[in-house]
């Protein structure tokens, strides 16, 4: 019979596991700093290209936003798609961020914030006050340059 701690660990490995599993971790190498919502979707423009699919990235910051690494949280359907919020914590965690960018993109090209979009922002910035990471903004990409930013919109909840 395993100790009592060791059962606990290893029901935490997969987590641990698709933490790194989906993670492009950018450290040492020359860091890009994120300023602005543009900064971010020129970014993430090059890793979407011309995904057909609905998939949800986080871009995780040290402590003067510099890009340490991009996680890829979740990849859906044409329409939408499931994010855990524990895949996005394990991974900042994982990566030591001080904050993250939530990022998706839109294959309809419609960049309205849905009420999914809504919900989710919300429960990430509610977790984030107990973690000590704050979530920055919420970057829904379109096609052709479009976008939209819930700190652009006024829609980012405090």
């Amino acid at each position: 019979m395993a100790p009592k701690g060791l059962k606990c660990f290893k029901e935490k490995i997969p987590m641990v596991r698709l933490a790194f599993e989906k993670m492009y971790c950018l450290r040492g190498t020359s860091k890009t700093k994120v300023s602005t919502a543009k900064d971010v979707v020129e970014l993430m423009t090059r890793i979407y290209g011309c995904a057909a699919q609905e998939r949800v990235y986080s871009v995780l910051l040290n402590s003067v936003n510099e890009i340490i690494g991009i996680q890829e949280i979740s990849e859906g359907g044409l329409s939408s798609t499931q994010v855990d919020p524990r895949v996005v914590w394990s991974g900042a965690l994982t990566a030591g961020a001080a904050s993250i960018l939530l990022v998706h993109n839109h294959p309809s090209g419609n960049i309205e914030p849905s009420q999914q979009d809504r919900e989710l922002t919300k429960a990430l910035v509610d977790g984030s006050k107990t973690l000590g990471i704050r979530v920055l903004d919420h970057v829904i990409i379109g096609g052709n340059g479009t976008y939209s930013s819930f700190v652009d919109l006024g829609l980012m909840p405090q």
